[in-house]
């Protein structure tokens, strides 16, 4: 060999040591975390168990076989979720010449299996970057399944999801396409109908343990049989934000109709905005690690909710410190005699230990101001039904009688208009309205205040 040959023999052998180690690299890295995966799973207080795995790594490819469970007969039903993956890291093939370039390329089956529905042959295409970031593509296939005397059935066309996370900041994104649902009853008859789903996630890491989330929800109609017409809806969208400020939390929900039909009648277009601020991030994970740790200890079912809350009320001095502040930013609700429009704001102001151990003493903390306009057939309808709540717990498995029926609505025309008469509520017209006001320990209802605090046993 001559010193002209050296450098391309170098070149040659270079490319040979790669192709034959990488691939061995590339394997145990997949592998490694694969292993990560289920540690961080088994760590998750309300995740799925794992009730089986096996991963066999090869030089140019491996394979893993995954079952997971969650869920109880208690609960509905166990839930579970088979996993069936092919990962190749061996040379690539001309398909995965992409940018960032395809390092590796799993091919996953999953299936599941549950009382009321059963799904497989879901097929799940994950390229994994140079970078470590991951793009995975998911048939979903179409189901049909019938109804049987036990469950429902279930109907869907084929749909389409993707997942995407940025290895580098924890990142993740999230896609779901679902061109109809349908949930089927006796003889297969559609009772529920959803056509046009559309879904987005993401979420992006904020504190330890913590993430920044988003999500979108859409569907362009949906609809439900009923005896009195059903329920036509068209349009639907809810989406919810979180948002930092420095090292405060806040939430925003917003859900929206343009078209809205029960029975007949019209509830949109319609808006709901609520909005949660001030949540302090520090708390919220002392709290979540906390509760997550409780989780470990198996305390016992009957004992498990009364732990919770004790974990709870540790933490609530230094939530309430934070000043936070929950909202409904706006209500505008179409009925068919008018609009329901509002706003709400309550929060809390300057608490401390001191107030929560006094008497009473956190009311003169908390601060709230909002106002309601609605029609007063809407209003009625809304005290009857309040009414009649309370009179069929009482009456049990006898019910009402139609003279007791009549009575409630005779009696809440009469709660009305004394509500009308003492001021506690204004009329417009056809219109209702009322306005509140909470500040230094006194309630101001449409313009009449009154102390509270002292006059109550908390």
């Amino acid at each position: 060999m001559n010193a002209k040959q050296l450098p391309a023999t170098l070149a040659v052998a270079a490319i040979l040591t790669t192709l034959t180690l990488g691939p061995w690299y590339l394997g145990q890295r997949a592998e490694v975390a694969y292993r990560d995966g289920l540690a961080n799973l088994a760590r998750q207080p309300q995740g799925p168990r794992v009730v089986a795995e096996t991963y066999r790594r090869g030089w140019f490819s491996s394979q893993a076989d995954l079952e997971l469970a969650t869920g109880s007969e208690d609960q509905g039903g166990e839930v579970r979720l088979s996993i069936a993956s092919h990962i190749g890291h061996g040379p690539r093939t001309l398909a995965d010449l992409t940018w960032p370039p395809t390092l590796a390329r799993v091919a996953s089956t999953l299936g599941l299996e549950h009382p009321a529905v059963q799904l497989g042959g879901v097929q799940a295409d994950t390229r994994i970057g140079w970078d470590g970031d991951t793009l995975t593509h998911i048939a979903l296939p179409a189901i049909d399944q019938p109804a049987t005397a036990e469950t429902a059935g279930v109907r869907t066309a084929a749909g389409s999801a993707e997942v995407r996370l940025d290895t580098t900041t924890g990142k993740g994104t999230g896609t779901l396409d679902l061109p109809s649902l349908e949930v089927l009853g006796d003889g297969d008859v559609p009772v529920l109908s959803l056509h046009g789903l559309h879904a987005t996630n993401a979420t992006d890491p904020w504190l330890p343990g913590l993430a920044l989330a988003s999500a979108d929800l859409s569907v362009a109609e949906v609809r439900v049989v009923g005896q009195g017409g059903g329920v036509e809806a068209r349009d639907l969208g809810l989406s919810v934000r979180s948002h930092p400020d420095a090292g405060l939390l806040g939430f925003k929900l917003v859900y929206s109709a343009g078209v809205l039909r029960v029975e007949g009648a019209d509830y949109a277009p319609s808006q709901v905005e609520i909005s949660v601020d001030r949540l302090d991030g520090a708390t919220l994970v002392a709290l979540q690690q906390d509760i997550a740790d409780l989780a470990e200890r198996q305390i016992p079912e009957a004992m498990a909710g009364i732990a919770r809350l004790a974990v709870v009320l540790r933490h609530l001095p230094a939530l309430a410190a934070a000043d936070p502040q929950v909202a409904l930013d706006r209500l505008d609700i179409t009925t068919p005699q008018g609009p329901v429009t509002g706003r709400l704001t309550l929060g809390v102001q300057g608490l401390t230990g001191d107030d929560l151990s006094g008497r009473g003493a956190w009311l003169r903390r908390l601060a709230a101001d909002g106002e309601l306009s609605l029609p007063r057939p809407v209003a009625l309808a809304l005290l009857v039904a309040a009414q009649r709540r309370q009179a069929l717990e009482a009456a049990g498995e006898a019910g009402l009688s139609p003279d007791q029926d009549q009575a409630l609505g005779e009696a809440a025309a009469m709660q009305l208009e004394g509500l009308l008469k003492e001021g506690w509520v204004g009329a417009e017209g056809e219109r209702l309205r009322t306005s509140i006001k909470l500040a230094d320990g006194l309630l101001t209802v449409n313009g009449k205040t009154l102390p509270i605090g002292g006059a109550l046993p908390l």
